[in-house]
């Protein structure tokens, strides 16, 4: 094949993007691999960390999915079973925005493929149930996604690829909700509800506006024991906050949390990039690690607005003209996700790292809104100054 007949075949696009893709996941693997090689954390086992490593102690010795430390430390011959974290959350900085990538390209073939897409939809499903697994707070996220797909595809039978996507995902879900139930008497673990709820009731994540409480007012609270009895009372909590202090309670909720969810600083965490305290990391010495963190720190929120207007643009009308019929779909199931677990945060604690595996999704959503700006100023330049090619001077 000729170079000319290349570049001019009808996939060269699909090539050209899936090579592009490629090459940023084998860029991006080996520097998660040189940063991970290069850090040293302070007192690794601890808090949630030591929570993955106890499932997996007690997985291995003794066949029971716990985060029962007592057995680790020899203290304790059976640990109890548990379902405060789901099997795959451990690695869900990693695991759930692969999941979600693949997912999202299943959902633009089902688009794609109008006449034939069960398979795409059934992979989808069962990838999104994994997904789920490793980040539990999609299961609202599927009837969202499912009364989007029937109402937006143009499939002729457009509800057998939301039939076939929500089979998907119970194959794999629903096996987990059954232990659970079986292994605990409950499906979900409400201390992990009442957690967020409480943490997240405290304005700017600070217990009476004291610095040193921020990111753990919890701890600083006399009442928290109280508070935290049950989801009732700590929805009692906060309805007693609302009635006292409305409009501080309202700025928090609707306007400091999103601020809060989006920032750069780890907010509940060590600060800046980082959950837990480094004592050695690349991006505090000289070399070519150090600028990208400069330049990421200093583009961050360009990047959140960008993603906000995208995120808003493809619902509009006129999105079509700036985007194929299944790559439109895909932005819109991909802001129908950002804009869900940005609400669901809103009412529980803004933790800016539970948003580290979306930040691929911003960033996209982000060049999106660049390229369809680019578009219409290239329109608007055509406009204004229309071709006068071989006219006379």
């Amino acid at each position: 094949m000729h170079s000319s007949e290349f570049l001019n075949h009808p996939h060269f696009e699909t090539y050209l993007i899936t090579l592009a893709l490629g090459l940023l996941l084998l860029g991006g693997a080996a520097l998660r691999l040189y940063v991970v090689n290069n850090t040293t954390v302070d007192t690794p086992y601890r808090v949630d960390a030591a929570d993955y490593y106890n499932y997996a102690y007690n997985l291995r010795h003794y066949g029971v999915y716990s985060r029962d430390g007592r057995s680790v430390l020899k203290r304790h011959a059976a640990p109890v079973p548990d379902a405060v974290r789901s099997p795959g959350y451990p690695l869900f900085l990693t695991l759930f925005a692969l999941l979600l990538a693949v997912v999202f390209c299943m959902l633009a073939a089902v688009e794609r493929w109008r006449h034939r897409p069960g398979s795409a939809a059934l992979v989808a499903g069962l990838l999104l149930g994994a997904a789920t697994l490793t980040r539990p707070v999609l299961e609202l996220y599927l009837p969202l996604l499912l009364a989007f797909m029937v109402a937006g595809l143009k499939t002729p039978h457009r509800w057998r690829p939301a039939v076939l996507l929500a089979a998907g995902f119970a194959l794999v879900y629903v096996p987990w909700v059954v232990r659970s139930d079986q292994a605990i008497g409950h499906i979900h673990d409400t201390g992990l509800v009442i957690g967020t709820l409480a943490a997240g009731m405290y304005p700017d994540l600070m217990y009476r506006d004291e610095p040193v409480s921020l990111g753990v007012p919890y701890r600083f609270d006399p009442h928290a024991a109280e508070i935290t009895q049950s989801v009732s009372s700590t929805l009692e909590a906060i309805a007693r906050r609302f009635e006292h202090h409305p409009w501080r309670e309202l700025r928090w909720y609707l306007f400091g949390k999103p601020v809060t969810l989006w920032s750069w600083n780890l907010v509940g965490g060590a600060g800046d990039v980082f959950v837990y305290d480094v004592l050695a990391t690349p991006y505090a010495h000289p070399g070519f690690l150090r600028p990208t963190h400069a330049l990421m720190y200093g583009l961050h929120w360009l990047l959140v607005v960008l993603a906000l207007l995208a995120s808003i643009g493809v619902w509009l009308p006129r999105a079509d003209r700036y985007f194929k019929r299944s790559g439109l779909f895909l932005l819109r199931a991909v802001s129908l996700l950002l804009f869900y677990n940005t609400a669901l945060l809103m009412v529980g604690a803004p933790y800016p790292r539970y948003l580290i595996p979306f930040l691929p999704m911003v960033y996209g959503m982000a060049g999106v809104a660049v390229c369809a700006l680019a578009q219409e100023a290239a329109k608007r330049r055509r406009g204004a100054f229309p071709d006068t090619a071989g006219e006379p001077a």
